[in-house]
């Protein structure tokens, strides 16, 4: 167990760690290899335009995708395509910045995590990939034929604040010892539940509360 003297970096994945967003990217894969049709891409595609444009919420993109891309899917297959994916385009898509300070982390001792609003069969590869202590994301149920059938649970901003402060709780790690990293003005919450925030390549209005803050980003 973790104790006061700990001290946990806890990372978003999309445009944080990585330099898109991982679900997108393995939704462009998939079409490229002839596991989903053009016509399931381009609904993905317009789903994230509106999405972007403040016409859908967080939680109906997801359930979109969820629908058109993975729900009837087997587990195994999945992550079949999720391994051979990470083994053609990974390392392409990390964002050196962010890279370097889990990096500087993992020297240091800190206790590290990937928190992130992509699925766990995705996220969970990349954070064993990249050496990470644990992940948190979000999870597909499965069926009896270890077929997707629903969203369990999504992992969004005020989830990953929920899931910081349980943690730090139970490991008993004090707040100042906790340092959270995303690029996002959504999971504002999900910073401030750390003693210390590093905004990653930030959206608009994300570095715009770090400017007013002193916050520092990279």
């Amino acid at each position: 167990m973790a104790n006061i003297s700990s001290t946990f970096s806890a990372f978003d994945l999309d445009h944080t760690l990585l330099k898109e967003n991982s679900s997108f990217s393995f939704g462009k894969y998939l079409y490229q290899q002839k596991h989903i049709s053009l016509s399931a891409f381009l609904f993905i595609i317009r789903s994230s335009i509106y999405y972007n444009l403040g016409f859908l919420s967080i939680t109906a993109l997801h359930q979109r995708a969820f629908e058109r891309l993975f729900c009837g899917k087997s587990l195994p297959l999945v992550e079949l395509w999720v391994s051979s994916f990470l083994d053609k385009h990974l390392e392409g898509l990390l964002y050196s910045p962010a890279i370097k300070a889990l990096k500087e982390a993992q020297q240091a001792g800190h206790i590290t995590a990937i928190i992130s609003s992509s699925p766990l069969f995705i996220v969970e590869p990349i954070a064993i990939r990249l050496g990470l202590t644990f992940c948190q994301a979000t999870q597909y149920a499965i069926d009896k034929d270890n077929r997707f059938c629903e969203i369990a649970s999504l992992m969004l901003g005020e989830d990953k604040a929920r899931f910081l402060i349980n943690f730090m709780n139970q490991q008993k790690i004090s707040k100042n010892k906790v340092i959270a990293y995303s690029d996002s003005f959504q999971d504002l919450p999900f910073l401030l539940a750390a003693g210390s925030a590093v905004a990653v390549n930030p959206d608009r209005k994300l570095r715009l509360f770090c400017l007013k803050n002193n916050w520092p980003i990279i």
